[in-house]
């Protein structure tokens, strides 16, 4: 299996991205009064029917509070006869409400409350607070906008640190559980793929980062994470399969779109020029890969591995004399680089170089 290199070392930069390392930023569901809409961060859904609020309290379709905090259609049900509505979620915890009974019902344990569930044009509605407190989640008042904010947790923080930490399953359950919730976050598709790659599932992975880039066709991770994908996939078949020049041509060709369109969206494109001029070295395209070198370069003067992949193409192009003029650049700008060091050294004793392309 070929490991997502950078994508996985780089995971503090797709963290800051999406805002996942912060606690604050924990993920908010927002529920609008008289709004048939709702938010899960900053991805709108659609409600067949809208909050509202009868007495001081806020009253919001038993569904829709049920999904937000991560519980199943199936797990939210009606009993006609006894005019109950119950939820369970995935810990066993039962909560249930009768229509018109100012109580609640925790595992059985019944407490009072000073609203009770209501049948409103063949919806129920709950009262909001205490559906969601008995599930222990947060909630908030914006008086500003009439929304009710809830704290529903930090799947994607916390499936990033599993991400870092190796555990791909703990943090594929996380992104599936938030996906359960919010099915249109790109960043959700995107963790989810990186989940999935490490698990060795790669069509899997490209299917999420896929959808990723369907919900934020500018997530310039989602395109360098399906192109990182891609290449696995190209490398294995290599390996085990004879592949004719049309069709390496082909698998290339896509992975090299995809690191196109990663470079076209991006706000800061200096770290994929320099990937697609490795990709571009490997695919022999050294003029493209110069160029690419050049304009990593001149977005930060001081990015070594740009000048690295500089020297490269110039020694596949032009031969050891173009590589040691290159060297010397280096070398003039950082005197201690072990890297160019060590190739002059190569180059003096007359041995042989050996690049691994392989690694863009």
């Amino acid at each position: 299996m070929y490991p997502l290199r950078n994508i996985i070392r780089g995971l503090i930069c797709l963290c800051l991205l999406f805002g996942f390392t912060q606690a604050a930023d924990a993920s908010t569901v927002k529920f609008t009064v008289d709004s048939p809409s709702y938010w899960v961060d900053k991805v709108e859904y659609q409600m067949d029917a809208a909050p509202y609020i009868k007495d001081g309290r806020t009253y919001i379709p038993i569904r829709y509070v049920g999904n937000v905090c991560g519980i199943k259609d199936e797990n939210i049900t009606y009993d006609a006869s006894t005019q109950t509505a119950t939820f369970i979620n995935e810990a066993g915890t039962e909560i249930s409400l009768q229509l018109g009974v100012n109580k609640i019902f925790i595992n059985g344990i019944s407490s009072g409350t000073d609203a009770a569930p209501e049948l409103l044009a063949g919806r129920i509605y709950v009262p909001v607070r205490y559906a969601v407190l008995a599930f222990q989640k947060k909630l908030y008042w914006d008086e500003e906008t009439r929304s009710i904010i809830i704290d529903i947790g930090e799947y994607l923080t916390k499936a990033v640190e599993h991400l870092q930490n190796s555990s791909f399953s703990t943090a594929l359950e996380l992104c599936d559980n938030f996906l359960s919730i919010s099915p249109n976050d790109s960043g959700a598709h995107l963790v989810k793929g990186i989940s999935l790659f490490q698990l060795g599932k790669m069509p899997e992975a490209i299917a999420s980062f896929d959808k990723s880039i369907q919900m934020d066709p500018k997530n310039d991770l989602a395109y360098l994470s399906r192109a990182e994908a891609r290449w696995g996939v190209f490398m294995n078949d290599k390996q085990n399969a004879a592949l004719t020049d049309a069709e390496t041509k082909e698998r290339l060709g896509d992975v090299l779109a995809d690191v196109d369109k990663s470079v076209e969206v991006s706000s800061e494109p200096m770290m994929l020029y320099c990937r697609r001029a490795g990709l571009h070295n490997y695919m022999g395209n050294y003029n493209a890969a110069i160029a690419d070198c050049n304009q990593a370069i001149e977005l930060d003067p001081d990015y070594r591995l740009a000048y690295y992949r500089l020297a490269t193409a110039y020694y596949f192009k032009s031969g050891e004399q173009a590589f040691t003029s290159e060297l010397d650049k280096i070398l003039n700008k950082f005197p201690d680089d072990e890297w160019a060091s060590s190739c002059k050294d190569i180059l003096k004793n007359k041995k042989k170089f050996v690049f691994d392309l392989t690694d863009w």
